[in-house]
């Protein structure tokens, strides 16, 4: 069998993909434990890469084959892989949300709004597949009985569904800035040029290089965020001590004042009380773990009535779980030091 060499560059583009994404995945402490709901949402993102570049490699290997069923395998295949790409993108979105705002109510309260591009798109290639299959046309692409792929007007729609998610990571990032001026530990760029480039190659030339380009991204991103890393307490999936000095800094240089402090103190079952704080904590908030079972909350500035509300609500999830803590808050005045505003909320404990 004569494979041309359009077809074993692809190859070579899928093999050298799947080879980097299972290098990474083994390599990475922070891929491999999981413990973090960003890096569990990183982990899907490389496991669909790698199913991406399987459909991809069935669309080459079916060009110019001549048997029955060749024609189905192909539309299903091809099908398969354009969603495998949408579908990243939206998991691309969830991980850039929860990496600006560490929620994972954040996500469950916008992922209807997320989602509905996924079907807008879901809904064209099934049609698509169903008026090939039927009538041998289609809006999207079609495949005649030579196995010839050609491009419909509906294959640019679902290309700018798709440079829409590229966009709105983007407009979410500059949003959460100009709103919180609070300091974000991603930088999306080492993942979008791999990204944008390889959309181009694949759209200008018969090469589908979409997989390897988000091969390429993921590493640039994982070493992007290594600096952030040093202030996760991988134990309990928050920040640590370090973060509060970075924190303090940053808003010193940024002219930032003000903001709010909760301090919780518990004896045992850390890890659920963490998981409690990190689910229950407002989008603008982080999570600090501060050493001997006492863990921070830090906001910007917070009503006294939404803190109390806040504490009530972390209550009720710690009575369901048979955890008891005791708390403290206060606001940072102006012109506090973050330092002295850190002694006096830590004083209130005792």
């Amino acid at each position: 069998m004569n494979i041309s060499s359009d077809v074993l560059t692809t190859l070579y583009a899928q093999g050298t993909a799947v080879a980097f994404v299972l290098g990474l995945m083994l390599l990475s402490v922070y891929i491999r434990k999981r413990e973090r709901p960003d890096s569990k949402i990183f982990f899907v993102m490389c496991v669909d890469c790698i199913i991406m570049c399987v459909f991809l490699s069935i669309n080459v290997l079916m060009r110019y084959r001549d048997f029955p069923g060749a024609r189905l395998i192909t539309l299903i295949s091809m099908t398969a892989s354009e969603l495998t790409i949408v579908m990243f993108l939206l998991t691309w979105l969830n991980f850039v949300d929860y990496m600006i705002y560490g929620s994972n109510d954040h996500i469950l309260r916008h992922i209807k709004a997320y989602s509905v591009p996924v079907f807008v798109e879901a809904g064209l290639y099934l049609i698509n597949l169903f008026t090939n299959l039927v009538f041998k046309f289609g809006i999207v692409f079609t495949v005649n009985d030579d196995l010839i792929y050609r491009r419909c007007p509906g294959f640019f729609v679902t290309k700018l569904i798709e440079i829409a998610y590229a966009v709105a990571t983007i407009a979410m990032i500059v949003r959460f800035r100009k709103r919180t001026k609070a300091p974000v530990f991603i930088k999306i760029s080492p993942f979008m040029i791999p990204l944008v480039l390889g959309s181009v190659v694949s759209i200008v030339s018969d090469y589908s290089a979409h997989s390897l380009g988000i091969a390429v991204g993921l590493i640039m991103l994982h070493f992007s965020m290594m600096d952030g890393f040093c202030y996760v307490d991988e134990r309990y999936g928050c920040y640590n001590r370090a973060y509060l000095s970075y924190v303090g800094n940053f808003a010193k240089k940024k002219g930032i004042s003000g903001g709010t402090g909760i301090v919780f103190e518990v004896e045992d079952k850390l890890k659920e009380f963490s998981d409690i704080l990190r689910d229950e904590k407002p989008a603008n908030a982080d999570v600090v773990y501060m050493g001997d079972g006492r863990f921070i909350m830090i906001s910007g500035t917070q009503r006294k009535s939404s803190v109390e509300m806040l504490i009530e609500l972390i209550t009720e999830a710690c009575e369901e779980n048979s955890i008891r803590f005791r708390s403290t808050y206060g606001i940072r005045e102006k012109d506090e030091a973050s330092k002295a505003f850190l002694e006096r909320l830590l004083a209130g404990l005792k």
